[in-house]
């Protein structure tokens, strides 16, 4: 537990109430799947003008902003659309724009006009149907209903109907629906952006580390692991003038007993994009399996002076196969996870994956701090913390999702009825 806060617990009302209690400085980082501002799904939660969401946006980060610790990260989910409404919203309430992280997963589903289809229908024309559309893996929604029934998975697709018109082909009835046949008006939603920012601080980030334990990303944390080693360098640490080694104090070995190996070794330098399953297999499965080959080279004043004119060196590395995705982290979701094998029937629309959060949650923090999720709806990043170590708090203004929060991070609902009959007599000390 925090020193400054009490902390694994779900707080339930509205954010910017229960934000505004808790103690100034009181919190390490804050990671959270806030509104989007798209009205998503009609729910009214979600229903901003663009102005309004922008305001709205900065009037709850400047409230996150005064609990957080000189140096403490936000993650903030955000969509396509109003991304820049957050960020702006985020900058004007006092934090630093430090990155963007873009999560890609391939689980989404096109929500967009026909416009053929609404020229027929204008002119009430009747179109026939000419067949049966099918999921992206080729088979006609028809048979995806069957594997539905019979394996409960739905891959990311819409539960099909055998009687739903959406699902049919159908041919343009006129003249100007067949001139306008396949244009439509969105794209297919295939990421969604991460706001990285951070809480200014005043002194070194040494020295704000050392107080606060804030102020800079835990990149060993979240290396992409790989199965061959890195790279292996022997010389003065000023080999290297440029890149990620131009911060290296001047004239001291990497290693005395010659040389030093990378941290690639331990794993890949995290990027600011992040894959999930479905969309990491579908890029390795189009481009294919590709090297880096193998690396073993002797660099010298007399020879070239790439790395500048510092002496003899020796920079090796171990090749490495695979798909592109390899160089990214890919996160991975089961439904197990989101009902906890069935205890609760977590329905709510927007659950991120939980592997996900582990790694956003390690990426900001160390062990044993605070972890601030003012909308945490069914509880995931509570679920995070809860396996790497790490406390939280969460926020959610809806009951039912809050009760289900707390029982996927191990604490009793306020209403036993979110658990599920046969689980109920189990007892809920195992939760």
């Amino acid at each position: 537990m925090s020193d400054d806060v009490a902390t694994d617990r779900i707080i339930t009302g509205d954010c910017l109430e229960a934000v505004a209690d808790l103690p100034r400085e009181s919190v390490h980082a804050c990671v959270t799947d806030p509104p989007y501002g798209l009205a998503f799904m009609g729910n009214s939660w979600d229903d901003f003008e663009p102005k309004e969401y922008q305001q709205w946006c900065e009037q709850w980060a400047r409230e996150v902003k005064r609990v957080l610790k000189p140096g403490g990260h936000m993650l903030s989910f955000s969509g396509t659309r109003t991304y820049h409404r957050l960020g702006v919203g985020v900058e004007d309430a006092g934090f630093e724009i430090r990155d963007k992280i873009d999560w890609l997963y391939g689980s989404g589903f096109p929500k967009a006009l026909d416009v053929s289809k609404a020229i027929d229908k204008q002119a009430d024309a009747e179109r026939e149907v000419v067949g049966e559309k099918t999921t992206p893996d080729g088979k006609p929604y028809s048979e995806r209903k069957k594997q539905f029934q019979t394996e409960g998975s739905n891959e990311g697709y819409k539960r099909p109907s055998d009687d739903n018109p959406r699902n049919e082909l159908t041919a343009p009835a006129t003249d100007a629906a067949e001139q306008w046949d396949g244009f439509k008006t969105a794209l297919k939603p295939a990421h969604e952006p991460v706001c990285v920012a951070r809480k200014p601080f005043s002194q070194t980030v040494a020295e704000n580390v050392l107080e606060h334990g804030t102020g800079a990303l835990n990149i060993d944390g979240c290396r992409i692991e790989h199965e061959n080693g890195g790279w292996t360098r022997e010389g003065p640490k000023d080999d290297f003038t440029g890149g990620s080694f131009g911060e290296q104090d001047n004239n001291e070995t990497y290693m005395p007993e010659g040389g030093t190996t990378s941290g690639a070794e331990n794993g890949r330098y995290p990027s600011n994009v992040v894959f999930d399953e479905q969309a990491a297999e579908g890029l390795d499965r189009e481009v294919g399996e590709l090297s880096t080959g193998d690396l073993d080279v002797e660099y010298s004043d007399e020879g070239t002076h790439i790395y500048g004119e510092y002496g003899e060196r020796h920079v090796s590395h171990d090749g490495d196969t695979g798909g592109p995705s390899r160089y990214f982290y890919t996160s991975k979701a089961t439904k197990a996870e989101r009902t906890l094998d069935g205890t609760i029937e977590n329905d709510h629309p927007t659950v991120k994956p939980t592997d996900l959060m582990e790694w956003l949650v390690t990426l900001v923090t160390a062990e044993e701090q605070t972890v601030l999720d003012p909308f945490c709806g069914s509880g995931t990043t509570g679920m995070a913390c809860k396996n790497k170590n790490r406390d939280f708090i969460g926020i959610e203004q809806n009951e039912r999702y809050a009760d289900i929060a707390r029982v996927r991070v191990g604490l009793e609902p306020n209403d036993p009825s979110v658990v599920r009959g046969d689980k109920q007599q189990e007892g809920l000390e195992n939760f």
